[in-house]
């Protein structure tokens, strides 16, 4: 179970990657209010009208399974599945009115959430892969949800089999852990000081 969750957040990693590095865009607000000044239909989003979202959903399922708890498959899966949904209701409805006909026809040929993985090679070569963007805005999720799945493993070693019976794998993992928060702090200075502008 926790190599499958692993792979499963990692895959929702690969995917926000994947749609910051090539065509990010945030569906934030101005003043409160949502607000898109174009419709991005290009990168990952001409394979999925909600891709972050999409990675999002896999992050956050691939650590319910590494925690492994069912209090988390009954309420916490159903009602973060729930508030995403909910969020995107009121986005798609924001969008199909800021674009009109646009926006139809982008939702009638892509699919909400699962890609489409016909011609995504063609459309990712024609762009250019941005690392200090993803560097940027990542940093912080990667580190969050890396941290939390290393608790995680270290928690279910240390609650079902005691520390003596799982000496080492709890060591090695605290080892392995000790990079992460070096890589976010170098990142972090990096951007403070505006070395990853691009």
């Amino acid at each position: 179970m926790d190599a499958l969750g692993v792979t499963v957040a990692l895959a929702g990693q690969t995917v926000r990657i994947l749609v910051i590095g090539y065509a990010y865009i945030r569906r934030g607000g101005i003043n409160k209010q949502l607000a898109a000044p174009t419709l991005v239909c290009g990168g990952f989003f001409a394979h999925s009208r909600n891709p972050m979202y999409l990675g999002n959903i896999l992050l956050l399922s691939g650590l319910a399974v590494v925690y492994n708890s069912p209090w988390t498959y009954l309420i916490g899966l159903p009602l973060f599945f729930g508030a995403i949904l909910a969020i995107v209701h009121v986005e798609e409805h924001f969008l199909a009115e800021r674009f009109g006909i646009e926006y139809e026809a982008y939702r009638r040929r892509v699919n909400r959430f699962l890609p489409n993985p016909r011609g995504i090679r063609t459309t990712m070569a024609g762009m250019r892969f941005d690392w200090k963007r993803v560097l940027r805005k990542e940093y912080n999720t990667a580190f969050l949800w890396l941290s939390a799945a290393y608790f995680f493993l270290i928690w279910e070693r240390l609650t079902h089999f005691g520390y003596a019976a799982r000496r080492g794998e709890i060591s090695a993992l605290l080892l392995a852990y000790v990079p992460l928060p070096v890589a976010y702090a170098t990142v972090r200075f990096l951007k403070k000081h505006r070395w990853l502008r691009s």
